[in-house]
């Protein structure tokens, strides 16, 4: 009677884990554009289910067993990245990349100094010792 309860209160521990986990790539998903956010969460659904596969591996789990498993729940995952996968539409995800504007990095001054300043900390003459900020030298 003990040995048919192991695998009843391990499945139940496991099904209650599992959707917590799943849970948790909505977290920063949800602040995603809506056109990214199953692109975001199958990526991390992804991610979860190498992660879970490395445990299993890791702990030396069997692959088949009469109760869930985190072989089970890498498989799950992965299903569930797939699925995800289907509603990602590329090319509203092209369109979406296409009006965010160019990643060029702003112009701001130093510190120390403006970057295109002689001597600035950003001068490689000036660090080469080819400048004539280093003829005082």
């Amino acid at each position: 009677m003990v040995v048919a309860e192991e695998p009843d209160r391990r499945n139940h521990t496991m099904t209650i884990v599992f959707p917590m986990i799943c849970t948790l790539p909505l977290v920063p998903g949800s602040g995603l554009p809506i056109v990214l956010v199953p692109t975001a969460i199958g990526q991390m659904l992804a991610h979860t289910s190498l992660g879970t596969a490395i445990v299993a591996a890791s702990t030396r789990r069997p692959l088949f067993a009469q109760h869930f498993t985190h072989w089970d729940h890498a498989t799950a995952f992965l299903a569930l990245c797939l699925m995800a996968g289907t509603f990602t539409g590329t090319a509203a995800v092209e369109e979406f990349l296409k009006g965010m504007p160019e990643n060029e990095p702003e112009e701001a001054p130093m510190a120390g100094g403006s970057e295109s300043a002689p001597g600035g900390p950003w001068d490689t003459e000036a660090r080469m010792g080819t400048s004539r900020s280093w003829d005082h030298l």
